[in-house]
């Protein structure tokens, strides 16, 4: 019945041994949210929910990496609140370069106004081991600022190579660079109390 679920890194080495396996899992299960340092502990943070139900995309990054398919929470949303985003992409071709994915919530203004950034499956599927043709599942959550007006807000989101910045190019039908971000979709932020 909770929106959230919070790990924190701290404890003897015995208990810090298992939390890779149980942020594994909860990576794949639910969507990773945030993560911050509280003096030598780190806090995570993951949103729970029914699981999202993906739509096809069939969209090229670079030539290496297909995002298939993706499901985002349609809301409408308050402040304060997080959209969770469900993604599966499909490896093209053998890369060794690790790739992050970006989710930005861009405002009116088109300044981002939320964002996450992330190796695939909240790091523990990088782009660097995938293999030609299978599928990565990979979750996310997006925090929606409790000081956040009203209104319309894009959904985007794209990959870049985490030793520059550089960003795939999303390509066209005819391998073309067309943008180096897609737009998903709209998030719509309500007043509060509405």
């Amino acid at each position: 019945g909770h929106d959230l679920l919070w790990v924190v890194d701290s404890g003897t080495e015995a208990e810090q041994a298992i939390l890779p396996d149980i942020e594994k899992w909860l990576s794949e299960s639910y969507y990773p949210l945030d993560s911050q340092w509280l003096d030598n502990s780190q806090l995570r943070s993951y949103a729970t929910g029914e699981a999202l139900s993906l739509q096809p995309e069939e969209e090229s990054f670079g030539g290496e990496a297909l995002l298939a398919a993706a499901g985002w929470d349609q809301g409408p949303f308050r402040p304060g609140e997080f959209v969770r985003l469900g993604l599966q992409w499909r490896a093209l071709a053998k890369t060794e370069q690790a790739y992050a994915v970006f989710v930005h919530l861009v405002g009116p203004d088109a300044e981002i106004q939320g964002q996450r950034d992330s190796q695939p499956a909240n790091g523990f599927r990088p782009t660097s081991g995938w293999v030609v043709g299978e599928s990565v599942q990979d979750n996310h959550a997006v925090r929606l600022g409790s000081d956040l007006p009203p209104g319309e807000y894009r959904l985007v989101l794209g990959l870049y190579d985490t030793a520059n910045g550089q960003r795939l190019s999303l390509l066209d039908e005819g391998a073309a660079p067309k943008s180096d971000a897609l737009e998903l979709g709209t998030v719509v932020l309500l007043r509060p109390g509405e």
